[in-house]
């Protein structure tokens, strides 16, 4: 169990039962990922004696000592196919994602608080490009912990593969295999929370609020990122099967209606910040992701998704209690 680091979540549980549940929980789900072979591949890989990162927009992680891509780590990158968040660069290989992260990412870092010392959770996190990137421009004032949930063993081992070669983040970050009921362990736990593209695959959204909101510290900060429509009125789209060609979308809310969703969960302090109609400029269709999650080719004709519905607008919302 101590590869995984459960010390860093584990003293954010109140309750010494509810603690002991919690490493039952961790035990069943942690099997899966020992029991990987892609995850001991990772684990078995060298690692170069002299290590640079440049964070930009492309997370790169170079080698001075002239740190080649092997065969194995190529195979590794390859097998984990599709890469949805990034993009990186793994010793001159580029991991082209599917989504361009940054742009989410350049939005939200105009609205986050100072993060000295404090918990940082990034709920539904993929492979943890926010958080790496929320790592290394914080190194001078660094926070007490960077912590993602992230359910899906692909997006987990993806992230095991990037922190590998990434050794010095492992006092701060760490990213476990859990999701958003796993909120229900950690009340009044993380003193800002990033739910980024989450809310609309939620069956329930409202509930979904409240329980980030029961996570929360006093004075803590949630940003929000979703989708909304562009109408008048307080109501939300329920798509009969797919949105945009994808799967998984529950509630597309009017800007009125989010506003009213995050008022009846309990917050008193909203602020839209960003606002803007999804184009095709955030997602690719690369080697490493090659197949889109949105389809675009209606909504570029006639403003309307290929099922006919209204297009959607990226909205950003910081929200406090």
């Amino acid at each position: 169990m101590s590869e995984l680091h459960y010390e860093k979540i584990l003293h954010l549980i109140n309750e010494t039962s509810r603690q002991t549940a919690f490493l039952k929980h961790l035990e069943n789900i942690s099997k899966e990922v020992f029991d990987s072979p892609i995850f001991q591949d990772i684990q078995s890989l060298s690692l170069p004696k002299d290590i640079t990162v440049n964070a930009g927009e492309t997370l790169s992680i170079q080698s001075s000592s002239g740190y080649a891509t092997s065969n194995k780590l190529e195979t590794l990158i390859k097998s984990l196919i599709p890469w949805r968040k990034g993009p990186f660069n793994l010793f001159s290989y580029p991991i082209d994602s599917g989504w361009n992260s940054f742009i989410k990412y350049n939005h939200l870092k105009k609205k986050l608080p100072f993060l000295g010392g404090k918990i940082v959770l990034d709920l539904g996190c993929n492979n943890g490009y926010y958080l790496f990137r929320l790592f290394f421009d914080h190194l001078h004032t660094p926070p007490e912990a960077l912590i993602g949930f992230e359910p899906y063993l692909q997006f987990y081992l993806q992230y095991s593969l990037i922190k590998r070669f990434i050794p010095s983040s492992s006092n701060i970050l760490e990213v476990y295999r859990l999701g958003w009921k796993d909120l229900d362990y950690f009340e009044k736990s993380f003193d800002v929370i990033l739910c980024m593209g989450i809310l609309y695959h939620h069956p329930s959204p409202v509930d979904l609020l409240k329980m980030l909101g029961a996570s929360l510290k006093k004075g803590g900060e949630i940003i929000l990122e979703t989708m909304t429509l562009e109408m008048e009125g307080s109501f939300a789209l329920f798509p009969s099967k797919r949105y945009m060609g994808a799967s998984g979308m529950w509630f597309i809310p009017t800007l009125e209606c989010l506003i009213n969703w995050i008022k009846r969960s309990g917050f008193n302090q909203i602020e839209v910040f960003e606002r803007h109609l999804l184009d095709e400029s955030e997602q690719i269709s690369t080697a490493l992701s090659p197949f889109t999650a949105l389809n675009f080719e209606q909504h570029k004709k006639e403003n309307k998704t290929i099922e006919g519905y209204p297009p959607p607008y990226r909205t950003y919302v910081k929200i406090q209690k």
